[in-house]
């Protein structure tokens, strides 16, 4: 029908409960890595594919949220993936190769990395559906979306430490995590009813 676009409220629904279930994963397999002292190859490894299953997740909840109006599931679900399993890689960047003091050099390595973190997902999203019309909007709205939602995951911090039982720090995070998502769910909301109605599906 003419004029017909996606449902805000089952784009919302279903994105939170895919990026909300995802993100517990990756945070929970990168808890087990933390806590364990395994070797830092692997541990690396497990957390990215652990980021490349929350990626997933939220590619589903995606394609859920669009229902006919999704575009190619396989290909949009799999952009997802690597998208967010390129985030975490680069988030774990200045752990992995030793930048814990934020000195004056320091701030534009990290500016940028925040900025390509923030775009990984995006940009791959993009690169999906970079037939449609106008769907260049995608990168940077989702961006910001991705840079408001992400301030969920530092709320935990005050409220916890190294001797923070487990159970709790996972409790707080499971309920930032879903924050998050219902966030990033409901910025991206409007612009994916537009983006997804415009043009050719595949």
């Amino acid at each position: 029908m003419t004029g017909e676009r996606p449902a805000i409220g089952r784009w919302i629904v279903a994105v939170t409960v895919g990026e909300a279930v995802g993100f517990a994963v990756a945070a929970a397999i990168a808890v087990v890595v933390t806590v364990s002292g395994m070797n830092p190859a692997l541990g690396l490894l497990l957390i990215v594919s652990g980021g490349a299953v929350e990626g997933a997740l939220l590619g589903i909840g995606q394609v859920v949220g669009l229902g006919r109006f999704a575009p190619a599931r396989r290909r949009w679900i799999g952009a997802t993936s690597a998208g967010a399993a390129a985030a975490w890689g680069i988030g774990l960047m200045p752990s992995t190769i030793g930048l814990n003091d934020l000195t004056p050099a320091v701030i534009p390595l990290v500016a940028l990395g925040a900025v390509l973190l923030l775009s990984m997902i995006p940009v791959a999203q993009w690169l999906a559906i970079r037939h449609r019309p106008r769907s260049l909007r995608w990168v940077p709205a989702s961006m910001g979306s991705w840079a408001v939602a992400a301030a969920w995951t530092a709320a935990p911090s005050p409220f916890i430490d190294e001797g923070s039982p487990l159970a709790l720090v996972a409790g707080l995070y499971v309920v930032a995590g879903l924050l998050m998502a219902l966030t990033i769910a409901s910025l991206t909301a409007p612009l994916a009813r537009s983006v997804f109605t415009a043009g050719p599906r595949n």
